[in-house]
């Protein structure tokens, strides 16, 4: 009985950790596409101030 109890009380934990693997991913992938967003935006940015004549 004991065993029984154990192994479920480790059924929400192991679905908790796949959730924040997922949850990792995604932040991950998110913050990924933010970086090169902003290193496009600033490069961008950069450029079009480097072709006026200032």
């Amino acid at each position: 009985m004991y065993w029984f109890l154990n192994d479920l009380s480790c059924v929400p934990l192991l679905a908790l950790f796949s959730i924040l693997d997922g949850v990792k991913l995604c932040v991950g992938t998110f913050l990924f596409a933010l970086v090169s967003l902003t290193a496009s935006a600033t490069k961008l940015l950069y450029l079009n101030i480097s072709v006026v004549p200032s």
